[in-house]
């Protein structure tokens, strides 16, 4: 019981100087957010790399967008079609949110279109946009996924990608896989080659076995 009083005393003592820097902090923004002309602040410009101009671009080249005068607020790099398969493609904000830098390949053989959002120092927006084509692909090896889409399995079993094919840049191939799950679950990717078939696969194993009603998704 003594504990719970001395805790209340000294949150009541810290109440009215927290409460007087944030009131400080709030005056502090706003006057200098009102300081701010419209008419002096420049405009927000945004370059995407790759432009439209450029010629078709390899998939696993990064899509970067950057913005001087003011930071990005939205950045988005999807394939051109409705009802497209196509990867839509990922990446993240620098600390900054100056620039920004995908962080997944593409799909060969395809058009994607950039749309990037960016908002100068008076909050007045700009909009850019880029249409770019990935190379085809020289070569396609096919992958079999085990287990498949919404199956249930025992608390041993692995993720397995299939090759139809041998795989010569292993970690190239590593680098654009990604498991998750929840709980989260410590494991990692082992590669392995069947002596009867010959068949090349990656294996993503728990580090101990999977806890009950874990989701999985790759």
């Amino acid at each position: 019981m003594l504990l719970s009083v001395r805790s209340l005393r000294t949150l009541s003592t810290l109440t009215v100087p927290a409460l007087a820097v944030a009131l400080l902090a709030g005056c502090q923004s706003a006057s200098k957010t009102a300081s701010v002309d419209p008419a002096d602040a420049k405009p927000a410009r945004i370059t995407i790399t790759p432009s439209s101009d450029t010629a078709a671009i390899a998939p696993d080249a990064t899509v970067k967008v950057t913005a001087s005068h003011g930071t990005l607020t939205k950045v988005r790099v999807v394939p051109d079609g409705a009802g497209s398969q196509a990867a839509t493609v990922t990446g993240a904000l620098s600390h900054s949110k100056s620039s920004w830098r995908s962080t997944r390949t593409m799909t060969p053989g395809t058009t994607y279109t950039v749309e990037a959002t960016a908002t100068n120092a008076a909050g007045k927006s700009a909009v850019q946009h880029s249409t770019f084509r990935t190379r085809a692909a020289q070569q396609a090896n096919g992958v079999t996924v085990t287990p498949t889409k919404g199956s249930t399995v025992g608390i041993g079993q692995p993720v397995s990608l299939a090759f139809d094919h041998p795989v010569q840049n292993k970690a190239a191939v590593e680098r654009t896989l990604s498991i998750s799950t929840s709980p989260k679950t410590e494991g990692s990717w082992g590669w392995t080659k069947d002596p009867l078939t010959g068949i090349e696969r990656v294996d993503w194993r728990p580090k101990t076995y999977w806890h009950k009603d874990t989701k999985v998704t790759l």
